[in-house]
């Protein structure tokens, strides 16, 4: 009786880790990166805020400066009758 042994086959290893160092490395360029576009979007929205200020201090300033109604300007309201050929419809001051 003989016996074969079949050779046996090593195992093949899992793929080498990076080294803590270069993985430290691309943690920090990530960090930086995260960092640059977090300040970015500080001052674009910074920038939007001051924008609409501006508009909403010009428009004040507008409405400020805008001449005042006299008194004897009042609401209109519309006067209508019907005439032969359809209705009419006026604006009359209101006294």
């Amino acid at each position: 009786m003989t016996t074969e042994t079949a050779p046996i086959h090593p195992v093949a290893s899992a793929p080498q880790m990076p080294r803590a160092g270069s993985s430290r490395a691309l943690a920090w360029a990530i960090a930086a990166v995260f960092g640059v576009l977090v300040a970015i979007a500080l001052v674009v929205a910074l920038a939007a805020a001051l924008v609409v200020g501006a508009v909403v201090a010009v428009a004040a300033l507008v409405l400020r400066l805008s001449p005042r109604r006299r008194s004897g300007d009042g609401p209109t309201t519309l006067e209508g009758r019907r005439t032969p050929d359809g209705w009419v419809v006026e604006a009359a001051l209101r006294r």
